[in-house]
């Protein structure tokens, strides 16, 4: 006789990542509502009981914030919107980078010479690369994402829509979280609610760290979708089956 063989387990199903999800009935549990900076950790059950430590994955946008990068966004913002002009040398975006400090009301010395000097090379190179290629730059742009497992509320720090292309950048602190895992799926979940919110034509990405150069953007397409939907997938039992 043939041995007793159960069945295989099926392969876990992906939560959809668009159309947006219905809503639930009111007997049904809800969606979880995280934001995008924290999906990672959420999905990671170390992180989320707090078994790890934040280290360098995780970035300024987690709890607790680091008013450094905060600060830093907002000055490549508010040049790159209202002075652009000063970002065509590096000594005359130096200049703007204080006189942007100072309209936002910063403390003197929260960003000291190191910081400013990188602020003004992304300014000067990436940034200013966008508005040469006649992209419209739109910073601090909020997405929704919802799905049937959770609505991933983001912020992405810049999106640039191009003739050809629209281009959604994280500003990080250091290139190692940039790289990082929680840095991938904060931005790609940013692209995701904004594809679902409507946002037409081919989709780039990219993680920038402050003061890089080179700039690095990666398409969302197929294998950057599975990678969000795996990490979504493991929302529920990271959650406690929620």
């Amino acid at each position: 006789p043939k041995p007793n063989v159960p069945p295989p387990h099926p392969e876990p199903v992906a939560p959809t990542l668009s159309p947006a999800a219905p809503l639930p009935t009111a007997d049904a549990p809800r969606p979880l509502r995280i934001r995008a900076s924290a999906l990672h950790a959420m999905a990671t059950p170390q992180l989320h009981m707090g078994l790890l430590g934040d280290g360098p994955g995780l970035d300024d946008d987690v709890i607790p914030p680091r008013a450094r990068g905060r600060l830093a966004h907002a000055v490549i913002a508010l040049v790159a919107s209202d002075l652009p002009e000063a970002m065509a040398d590096v000594g005359t975006c130096t200049r703007a980078i204080q006189r942007a400090l100072e309209a936002i009301g910063a403390p003197p010395g929260a960003v000291d010479d190191v910081l400013t000097a990188r602020i003004a090379a992304t300014l000067c190179g990436p940034v200013a690369t966008l508005l040469a290629e006649g992209r419209d730059l739109s910073f601090e742009e909020p997405s929704v994402l919802a799905t049937d497992v959770a609505v991933v509320e983001g912020t992405a720090d810049l999106v640039a829509r191009g003739p050809r292309d629209t281009l959604v950048v994280e500003f990080k602190l250091s290139r190692t979280t940039a790289r990082g895992p929680a840095a991938a799926a904060q931005v790609q979940s940013c692209c995701a609610g904004l594809e679902q919110q409507g946002l037409p034509g081919t989709i780039r990405y990219g993680v920038w760290a402050i003061g890089e150069t080179d700039a690095p953007t990666a398409m969302w397409g197929k294998p950057a979708k599975r990678e969000l939907a795996e990490v979504l997938a493991r929302l529920p039992s990271a959650v406690g089956g929620r």
